[in-house]
């Protein structure tokens, strides 16, 4: 070791015993912070750091068919490793969310009173898989600090090729007098109050049983009816119609009468699961085909966040990407708005010439940037980050380049959690706080008084290895809702330092 080092130690060290002795005689934790490594026993200037821009970046996983999830395999084993893969490859581009499809035909990836376990679990509806599929999901995304969303289709039941073709046997949880069959589908009924009521319960269940971070619906409302077919909801008009006089503001009313409930069973019961909804990006398609009334669920706040699929390519006509984002942003008032990206429509062979490379991918995700009502990005779908035609994840790597928390979306006052205290070094490198109840954590590097901090890590756990020297602190985070802490006392890591046994500077 230099003469140098030597001397700069046994300074320190001189000086912690002279000034910061215990009746003892003995050094106290508390007495050593402040002690600058260089030996000079002296106050630190308070740092204030900026905390980056959050940023909800999700994925949604299909489990309807099998596509994403389980993908044919009926091994509990090979479900684990296949959904573990996934959240693994999710962690490597910075993601932070999925999007899990749990109930995609009236059905359950988990045990429900209200309807059968996922044919697509097992290969055969009402088989129990043998483990608790939904638990197991969460954990395991709960354990990378991944947010999880519960995906449920709201009246979807069952689908058939043509009405010649027969659907599958119903189930005998579900009440026959709440099945509507039309030529290719086959619906929970959404005139009826008792659907309603139906989809309050099971919403309600869910929560209750899982801990799950958001309910998620996407867009199967009113049913898209084949040529020619009607929608033979007549007698339900004349007995349902209160005050409505056209048939389809009566509809409309129908699905938005659902959405609101929805909203306040899961206010209700647990309040600080997000709800979102991701309807067609074609707004008035929403409008007159699914009686979808995107514009006043906006308007009004009956959702926490609205996430639109925006699946077309960039241009400036009426239907293009740019004018979409541009109508969405513009009535988003009482709700967060994300869009949702159609990474599936990315291949070298495709028709459109704009989703034959993923140049305009690159291109879509600056025009939403330049919205600042636009806070984040949901990927459709996890099998095509798997197969990443046309290189799509170098523009995802590139995009989701430094990592970041998913934002608070609660509607009530947002309460802070506490902030980590004691942080210390253990091991050389290893940083360590004393827990804050049901929390995460966030470990950053400061980069300097009123700088914008680096989000290095975020953790289950109380401790982080430090990957360089730097200044650091810690920040708690909700593990329900999101809310963060005040920033902790920042320490000045030195990898050497700590090598030779000297304590960590704290600069607040």
């Amino acid at each position: 070791m230099k003469k140098s080092v030597l001397a700069k130690v046994f300074m320190a060290l001189s000086l912690l015993m002279l000034a910061a002795c215990s009746d003892d005689g003995s050094l106290t934790r508390d007495d050593r912070i402040g002690v600058r490594a260089d030996g000079d026993a002296q106050d630190v200037a308070q740092e204030v750091p900026v905390l980056p821009k959050k940023q909800m970046r999700a994925v949604w996983i299909a489990t309807v068919y099998g596509l994403d999830w389980p993908n044919g395999n009926y091994s509990a084993v090979t479900q684990k490793r296949l959904y573990v893969s996934y959240l693994n490859l999710l962690q490597k581009y910075n993601i932070n969310t999925v999007f899990f499809q749990v109930r995609p035909m009236a059905d359950a990836f988990y045990n429900s009173q209200f309807e059968p376990w996922s044919q697509y679990i097992t290969g055969v509806a009402g088989r129990r898989p043998g483990y608790d599929v939904l638990k197991y999901m969460i954990d395991e995304a709960h354990k990378r600090c991944i947010s999880f969303h519960a995906w449920i289709n709201p009246y979807r039941i069952a689908k058939r090729n043509s009405a010649s073709d027969a659907f599958p046997a119903l189930d005998s949880k579900i009440p026959k007098g709440l099945v509507k069959d039309y030529n290719t589908i086959r619906v929970y009924n959404p005139a009826l109050p008792e659907t309603r009521a139906r989809l309050d319960s099971i919403v309600k269940d869910l929560i209750v049983k899982y801990d799950v971070d958001g309910i998620h619906m996407d867009d199967y409302f009113y049913p898209s009816l084949t040529s020619g077919e009607s929608m033979n909801d007549d007698a339900e008009f004349q007995k349902y119609k209160g005050s409505y006089s056209d048939i389809n503001n009566w509809r409309r009313n129908n699905v938005t009468q659902m959405v609101r409930s929805l909203q306040q069973t899961i206010r209700d019961t647990r309040k600080e699961v997000v709800f979102s909804i991701s309807p067609q990006g074609n707004i008035e398609n929403d409008y007159n085909g699914q009686y979808a009334d995107v514009n006043k669920w906006m308007l009004n706040g009956w959702l926490d966040v609205m996430i639109p699929q925006i699946y077309y390519k960039t241009g400036t006509g009426y239907y293009d990407f740019n004018n979409r984002v541009n109508q969405w942003a513009t009535n988003a008032k009482r709700c967060a708005l994300l869009v949702g990206y159609p990474i599936y429509r990315y291949d070298p062979n495709s028709s459109v010439e704009g989703f034959k490379t993923n140049a305009m991918l690159t291109e879509q995700f600056a025009l939403a940037d330049a919205k600042a009502k636009i806070s984040g990005d949901v990927l459709y779908r996890m099998r095509d980050m798997v197969t990443n035609r046309c290189d799509i994840n170098s523009v995802i790597m590139n995009r989701y380049a430094k990592k970041a928390l998913v934002q608070f979306y609660g509607k009530y006052t947002e309460v802070k959690p506490a902030t980590p205290g004691n942080l210390r070094i253990l091991k050389i490198t290893e940083l360590t706080w004393d827990a804050v109840q049901e929390c995460y954590y966030a470990v950053y590097r400061s980069n300097g008084d009123k700088q914008e901090a680096t989000l290095v890590g975020v953790t289950p756990t109380t401790s982080f290895t430090l990957p360089e020297d730097g200044k650091y602190f810690v920040t708690a985070v909700n593990r329900h809702d999101n809310s963060e802490s005040e920033i902790s006392e920042i320490v000045n890591y030195s990898k050497q330092e700590q090598t030779i046994g000297i304590t960590p500077i704290r600069v607040k």
